[in-house]
């Protein structure tokens, strides 16, 4: 059910699956759904299955398993839940097996497990910091060979573990690794470059020579590629751009006629949200809000322009009206992309910590990025290194 609003036009006429899907959206969210809980109770106390939840004298869900869990440091449970009760972050001081208990509401699962790829780009990081100091190096390298064996292709671990061995007095297993890296990527210009000057360094000048002339017909291969590429993605962005102000023509000669057309409302404020346009996309987010706070998709797009013109306080509200509505609804999809958007958003309101080492991407691009990697997460597929250094001017070590 969480992409009928996205997905399904209930007004085109007759298509296969049509009577199921609008049963489906008449009869709304399930009445119960499945939670996680977070509790603070008095130790050693148990819950048993199936007892219920109540508050103020109403019963609003019912235990279905409990632990307490070391890892987590917390008392969990999974729980049944009513439909007005399973808003995640929501504070309940319910009664459960005639005690009160405080419990928090949670989404499921309880804790995901990082990545490899994140886990290989801690160890990245954590290495780098410790390069500047000749006494840590030896725990830099161990770092970057584990942060390898987590992501066997992990080519700025690899560049960056060459170049340390080599200031390491270790230039044999540098050469050993840069060897390897051109193996794994034979168009990698940093393995070929500090082949270069390892060699050189060895005294080897002909191999020295062959290994930057490579790099050099490299780079420019693939300067040649950009360039094209580049030109290809303007070409797509451009015409991207056309078809989405067609759209946005559309929708206002909508609002001429009926300025309170909700999906005409809706409808300019996403294209103008396309275009960048966010200030602009503002007020008719809002205005579709307030004429259907049930579309869930429209809180999301409103959080993003909030976001983008840097109003985190207007963003949190709408997210938190968003959660709370895709909550009720069922509505998983949006849900869970908010809940990644206010997490992000703690970060961003606070110091914008995150955003301070990022280049050449605004914060948009870099929330876009979270999503990404939040589905491929739940794909269980790895995340490509997105701030990987892939140019020699931008390498934080050289070579």
């Amino acid at each position: 059910t969480s992409l009928l609003e996205e997905c399904v036009d209930f007004n085109k006429g007759c298509f296969q699956g049509q009577e199921v899907l609008a049963r489906v959206k008449s009869h709304g969210a399930p009445t119960k759904a499945i939670v996680g809980l977070t509790m603070v109770i008095e130790k050693n106390f148990q819950l048993d299955s199936n007892a219920s939840i109540i508050l103020n004298n109403t019963e609003i869900g019912w235990i279905k398993s409990f632990c307490s869990s070391e890892f987590l440091g917390k008392n969990i449970a999974i729980a049944l839940m009513k439909r007005d009760f399973r808003e995640p972050g929501k504070e309940l001081n319910v009664e459960i097996n005639n005690r009160s208990v405080n419990a928090s509401v949670v989404l499921l699962p309880f804790y995901k497990a990082p990545s490899a790829m994140t886990q290989a780009k801690s160890l990245y990081d954590k290495a780098l910091s410790l390069y500047t100091s000749d006494d840590k190096l030896n725990e830099a390298v161990e770092m970057l060979k584990e942060a390898i064996s987590l992501n066997p292709l992990y080519e700025d671990a690899y560049e960056s573990l060459g170049v340390i061995l080599s200031k390491n007095d270790s230039l044999d297993e540098a050469i050993e690794i840069m060897q390897h890296l051109s193996e794994i990527n034979p168009d990698s210009i940093m393995a070929h470059t500090n082949l270069s000057v390892f060699y050189l360094e060895k005294g080897w000048k002909e191999k020295a020579e062959e290994e930057k002339a490579i790099s050099t017909t490299i780079a420019m291969l693939k300067a040649a590629r950009e360039a094209k590429n580049k030109e290809e993605l303007e070409k797509e962005k451009e015409q991207k751009r056309k078809e989405t102000e067609e759209r946005l023509s559309m929708f206002e000669q909508v609002l001429e006629i009926d300025p309170e057309d909700f999906l005409a409302n809706y409808g300019k404020g996403s294209c103008l949200v396309e275009l960048e346009s966010y200030k602009s996309a503002i007020p008719y987010l809002a205005r579709a809000l307030e004429l259907k706070d049930s579309h869930t998709v429209a809180y999301l797009d409103l959080a993003k322009a909030y976001i983008a013109e840097s109003f985190y306080q207007e963003a949190e509200e709408t997210l938190s009206k968003g959660i709370s509505t895709a909550s009720r609804q069922g509505n998983l999809e949006p849900l869970k992309k908010m809940q990644l958007l206010m997490d992000d958003l703690k970060q961003l309101s606070s110091k914008e910590l995150i955003l301070s080492n990022v280049h050449s991407i605004d914060k948009w691009e870099y929330i876009k990025y979270r999503q990404l990697r939040s589905l491929i997460n739940d794909l269980n597929f790895e995340t490509p290194d997105y701030y990987s250094i892939s140019a020699i001017a931008e390498h934080p070590l050289g070579a």
